[in-house]
């Protein structure tokens, strides 16, 4: 063969492995593209959904709390039974508009803060402590295992008030 020959069939495959190299890097990229906003759209679905659950979690704590101090519950503590009514948890409001359970911050361009529950302190001056330990705790333990139940929780939550707050002997 003529060496002009080899040279132009040597050009030839050089082209034709560079088109083929361009081609699948454009179908490379537009793979990713595709992938991405897939995923981006996947996301932003599970957070919609994580953020109607804490909202969801806080008007539950909320009801739950609201409820037991005004049957003058154990957790009620030093509080008197329907002394505390003006008692609720602290909510704030995202920037989305959608409020939360003060503590709980979640949001595209923010992680999920440390899961901390608010009581305000009711204007009568009687202290909530106890109340905001027992959330926090309850909150802490349904953070750590998610599959626990209400009643679990609520019995751990129990047990762990008794011990922080172990009620005063009898006197004679």
């Amino acid at each position: 063969m003529h060496w002009a020959l080899k040279t132009m069939i040597l050009k030839a495959i050089a082209l034709k492995i560079a088109s083929w190299f361009t081609s699948e890097a454009k179908a490379v990229e537009a793979d990713a593209v595709a992938e991405a906003k897939s995923l981006g759209a996947d996301l932003s679905a599970r957070i919609s959904q994580i953020e109607s659950q804490v909202h969801m979690n806080a008007s539950a704590i909320a009801a739950e709390t609201a409820a037991r101090l005004s049957a003058g519950s154990p957790l009620a503590g030093e509080i008197v039974s329907g002394a505390a009514s003006d008692s609720r948890l602290m909510t704030q409001t995202g920037s989305g508009g959608r409020t939360y359970l003060a503590g709980f911050n979640v949001g595209v361009n923010s992680a999920l803060a440390a899961p901390i529950a608010i009581v305000s302190t009711p204007s009568n001056g009687v202290s909530m402590d106890n109340i905001n330990t027992a959330i926090q705790i309850a909150v802490a333990l349904k953070t750590i295992d998610a599959s626990l139940t209400a009643d679990q929780v609520r019995a751990a939550t129990t047990a762990a008030l008794a011990a922080l707050y172990p009620a005063p002997a009898p006197t004679a």
